[in-house]
């Protein structure tokens, strides 16, 4: 598994569990933070996930993924919280 594979992984099974997560929570080295921020800047251009602003820490779960991931509508609300 190539280490964007396991960005995504990670990041959709986060979104599924809690609706947010923060970058530093991902299964990743302090090496690859650089590859994970790309990853997630393509999830949310995606609409995969969405962040309040550009300087935000917190991904939360986006429109895409509210549709096409199975999340129950208490996660979604604590994406949105």
């Amino acid at each position: 598994m190539t280490l964007r594979d396991k960005v995504w992984d990670a990041s959709l099974t986060m979104l599924v569990n809690r609706g947010k997560f923060k970058l530093r929570e991902l299964p990743v080295e302090d090496s690859e933070l650089h590859t994970a921020r790309r990853v997630m800047r393509t999830m949310i251009e995606l609409g995969w996930v969405k962040k309040e602003s550009k300087h935000s820490g917190i991904y939360r779960l986006g429109p895409k993924g509210e549709l096409l991931l199975d999340v129950d509508e208490e996660t979604i609300q604590a994406a949105n919280s």
